[in-house]
């Protein structure tokens, strides 16, 4: 049987904020699926399955989907959860519609930072008898990856603030963002390191929010006389890598590698450079920017650089890198990947025929990674 073909039609997201206070979980999933049904004319019985994402760790709550179902149309519905990273949940979406049982699926994705102590919840995410006692967290484990970066030789200081200074720059231009501006690469240099080597501009922040998509197959589309563009899904790779930190080779993420190779295929990708037009990537941290770009394969083509400089003169065409900001703009928790998903969207909807690249992450520092390619198109 021949798989059917599946598009995203529309996504919306909330403003992130550090705090939403005021707004329950029902509340602040109910905004972006409202404007979804709005801006595209359906509503929730033109939905036929629901996968939503969060954490029961950060909502503070046993099943943390339940208290989402009616704000998100899941009643009486084939409905799911995904305890991970908003872009995985799109995976278990995809798969819904490919299985030719449904032809409708919203995603949506929400979390909010603000309701608990990240630090404890980060330290949980640990091995319990081993690493867990030594209090490690996502900052810790990060630091000795970047201290591991600058040791091999692999990157410097001065790369890593370089990608800071970029997605701040973009996120100060993003609504959607709570945290960005104009910084020099000294100026993150100089300052005080929160977890040497790791500078407080070099962190992304903890955000409130939530993000949703609908995604349909190709013979909805022509039921419904669908005239808008879409985003048909092009390819997808994802991979897991060791959870111990010392079993990993932090030089370096195989995962990633992996993943986008995977991707890269499906989707037919020979040069990504050359045929991606906009990439969204998930990181936490500013130094992971050039060991993910390096994993997905951009740095064989041009330098590090060039992607992060606005003043490029190298004369290479490159894909645009973190329009939104990426998550130095905003980082709300498992909202964050779906998030990279809705700007990739967003961006190749300009014009036809244009590819996107949006990558999403979960586990520390970066275990497990997905890699989506889409490509910008008419309905059918």
């Amino acid at each position: 049987m021949k798989m059917p073909r599946v598009a995203i039609v529309h996504g919306e997201q909330t403003k992130c904020e550090p705090r939403k206070e005021g707004v329950s979980y029902a509340e602040l999933v109910y905004e972006p699926v409202q404007q979804l049904l709005l801006k595209t004319g359906l509503d929730y019985d033109d939905v036929e399955t629901v996968i939503s994402s969060s954490s029961d760790f950060l909502d503070g709550r046993t099943i943390s989907d339940m208290a989402i179902q009616e704000a998100i149309g899941a009643v009486g519905k084939s409905a799911s959860k995904v305890s991970n990273d908003g872009s995985f949940a799109l995976i278990y979406a995809w798969m819904r519609l490919l299985s030719g049982e449904f032809d409708t699926c919203l995603v949506v994705a929400h979390s909010k930072c603000s309701e608990g102590h990240q630090a404890l919840i980060e330290n949980a995410a640990f091995d319990p008898l081993l690493m867990r006692k030594l209090g490690l967290t996502n900052l810790i484990a990060s630091a000795l990856q970047a201290q591991s970066l600058i040791a091999a030789r692999k990157f410097t200081r001065e790369q890593f603030a370089l990608a800071a200074v970029h997605d701040l720059k973009q996120a100060h231009q993003n609504p959607n963002a709570h945290h960005g501006g104009s910084y020099s690469v000294q100026e993150i240099v100089d300052s005080p390191p929160l977890c040497d080597p790791i500078h407080p501009l070099e962190i992304a922040p903890y955000s409130d929010g939530a993000a949703c998509l609908l995604l349909v197959t190709e013979s909805w589309l022509k039921r419904h006389a669908w005239k808008k563009p879409v985003a048909w899904i092009e390819g997808l790779g994802y991979c897991t890598e060791n959870h111990y930190l010392g079993d990993k080779h932090l030089t370096e993420n195989r995962a990633l590698y992996k993943a986008a190779r995977q991707a890269y295929r499906s989707a037919g990708i020979k040069t990504p450079k050359n045929e991606i037009h906009c990439l969204e990537i998930s990181s936490p941290f500013s130094y992971q920017t050039p060991l993910w770009l390096n994993e997905l394969g951009f740095l064989e083509e041009a330098p590090l650089e060039d992607y992060l400089q606005a003043d490029d003169s190298s004369g290479h065409v490159l894909p645009c890198l973190n329009a939104s900001g990426g998550l130095m703009g905003a980082a709300p928790g498992f909202a964050s990947g779906l998030i990279r998903v809705l700007e990739t969207v967003k961006q190749i909807h300009a014009r036809p025929s244009l590819k996107g690249l949006a990558h999403g992450i979960n586990g520390f520092p970066g275990q497990s990674h997905c890699v989506w390619i889409f490509k910008s198109g008419e309905p059918t």
